[in-house]
């Protein structure tokens, strides 16, 4: 009995590939991410796009002489790394090798990264410099050679030099797409939502056109300061199964609560923690409790222990004030001045609850506010506004934005789908989603009672 192995064509592994990135926008998102496995400080992306005008006067994208330049200062490839790593397709070195050098969890997984190349450009040049070495490689590949007719991918060459005067650079030209402005104005406005919105201090990234110098620069993130509340959570995944809940109230003026508002604590609810007055005044209170205790008995355990570790940072910002009523001189709510218009517009670019995965974001969650965990539909169902009723306030989509941290190590239950657009819907994602709404149900169940109780005094002063 003879053993036969099996063979790949070129053009199914090639086209395996191509599968995971269904936009060019992608890709430039999957280079940049493998930059940051490399354990680059810096990255920068340069469009060097040629544009020439046709027989009618329109001008056009002369694909043939534009480029696009992917720069890093990462640990770069020695020839070894290059031959075994980055020509093996779907290799299994990030799979098993969570970490990189520096301690970075590595974003990919999958192996076939290099195909956003493909996606890109027909013709690609690497250039790299190894740290480990300090020896230089030049690499170069004809992505057509995947196309010719009966070849396998065994049979396609990529050309390896010694270049060592050469730093860490790959230019992709004979570029697949037209690459107007308005194309690169959206993906710089993604790339500023592709990191979570903090200070990130290991890690910048900078975009460039070389014929619109002045419109792009550094990719800064969503960092803001001006919120009504902020909720930050992290679940432990300990044996108590821990969930912790910091609450930050900014919405309302402390010192004219102290002064003008006091009887607001003399209501039974507001004598005891966390609606003290001590409590107001410390600004940010902690709530600790456990899944066992948010979750119904019914929830099965083994879906909980699927959960693994996560932290979730949730905003709420009001754009305006429409249920402040004027009574003497007293309003009903003691609410702290705002900026309408920078709201709207930081809540228009940033808005919506965003998924990150080891720092990078996982799309299309949150994306131009999109509401994957069906807030609107809750709130449609109790419409009340938070100081009507107790236990009847359900939060706006439009009015927040939020970032879950998830993690290859301890998240393993949330794979990407196969084109890289989501996560697999299984039974613990959908239980995921609902201890996200009730870690938001905390802090519903926080403004709506300072509301009602500073509502409920304004009809004692206005019998």
């Amino acid at each position: 009995m003879a053993k036969i192995p099996f063979k790949v064509s070129a053009r199914t592994a090639k086209l395996i590939g191509l599968e995971n990135f269904s936009n060019a926008e992608g890709a430039i998102i999957e280079l940049i991410k493998n930059t940051y496995d490399a354990d680059a400080k810096i990255c920068i992306a340069v469009y060097d796009l040629v544009y020439v005008k046709d027989e009618n006067e329109i001008e056009k994208l002369d694909r043939d002489n534009s480029s696009i330049y992917i720069i890093d200062n990462g640990v770069g490839m020695t020839d070894s790394i290059i031959a075994n790593q980055w020509m093996t397709i779907g290799t299994d070195d990030k799979l098993y090798s969570h970490t990189s050098n520096s301690g970075r969890v590595k974003t990919g997984a999958k192996g076939i990264g290099r195909f956003a190349l493909n996606r890109l450009g027909t013709t690609t040049e690497l250039y790299t410099i190894s740290e480990e070495n300090n020896e230089g490689q030049y690499w170069k590949v004809e992505w057509n050679d995947f196309d010719k007719a009966g070849a396998v991918v065994s049979q396609v060459n990529a050309d390896l030099i010694e270049k060592p005067e050469f730093g860490t650079v790959i230019k992709i030209t004979n570029l697949n797409d037209n690459w107007e402005f308005d194309q690169l104005h959206r993906l710089f406005g993604n790339l500023e939502m592709l990191l979570p919105p903090k200070e990130q201090n290991d890690f910048e990234l900078h975009f460039f056109s070389m014929s619109n110098l002045e419109d792009f620069g550094q990719v800064k993130g969503a960092y803001y300061d001006d919120f009504d509340y902020k909720i930050s959570a992290k679940y432990l995944d300990d044996e108590d199964k821990t969930l912790i809940v910091d609450i930050t109230r900014n919405e309302l003026d402390v010192n004219v609560m102290e002064n003008r508002y006091k009887e607001l604590f003399d209501y039974d609810k507001m004598k005891s923690f966390p609606f003290r007055l001590e409590d107001i005044k410390a600004k940010t209170i902690q709530l600790k409790t456990t899944l066992s205790e948010v979750f119904s008995s019914d929830v099965d355990s083994d879906l909980i222990d699927k959960i693994g570790k996560f932290s979730f940072t949730f905003y709420f910002l009001k754009n305006t004030i429409s249920d402040d009523k004027q009574d003497g001189d007293i309003k009903k709510y003691p609410y702290k001045n705002f900026n309408s218009s920078n709201r709207r517009a930081w809540l228009k670019k940033f808005g919506g609850v965003k998924i990150f995965r080891d720092d990078f974001r996982i799309r299309p969650y949150g994306e131009k506010g999109e509401d994957w965990l069906k807030l609107g539909e809750r709130q449609a169902q109790s419409p009340g506004g938070a100081g009507q009723k107790l236990g009847g306030y359900r939060i706006r989509p439009n009015q927040v934005a939020g970032t879950i941290n998830i993690s290859r190590i301890h998240n393993e239950s949330f794979q990407d789908k196969s084109g890289r657009e989501g996560i697999r819907e299984n039974d613990v994602f959908d239980l995921f989603k609902n201890l996200l709404i009730e870690i938001i149900g905390f802090f519903e169940s926080d403004r709506n009672t300072i509301m009602f109780h500073l509502s409920e005094l304004s009809k004692k002063r206005n019998k």
